[in-house]
């Protein structure tokens, strides 16, 4: 795994919106190589033979998606308090400048 770059760390810096100074700038492009460096050391791990295993018990339990009407326009509508053109009528919210 290559090092980071001052560049790079720049560039995560600027997209983090912090502001740092080039001593931190430096410490960090340190402290994130050896993350990095620490972290690329699973890919050298042996790990086609690791079952995948989980301590509870899941299941999916998603329904299937059908397409059905469930609630009439005509039905819903008849609890507003007033409709006009199939349509819940309702305040007003801004003020008309004319």
């Amino acid at each position: 795994m290559a090092k980071l770059s001052k560049q790079e760390v720049e560039h995560i810096v600027r997209l983090s919106k912090l502001a740092l100074t080039d001593a931190e700038v430096a410490k960090y492009t340190e402290q994130l190589s050896d993350v990095l460096e620490y972290v690329s050391q699973i890919d050298e791990l042996a790990t086609e033979n690791i079952k995948d295993i989980t301590i509870l018990e899941t299941e999916n339990v998603a329904r299937n998606d059908i397409a059905r009407e469930i609630w009439k326009r005509d039905d819903l509508l008849k609890n507003a308090p007033q409709v006009e053109n199939g349509y819940i009528v309702v305040p007003e919210v801004f003020e008309k400048n004319e």
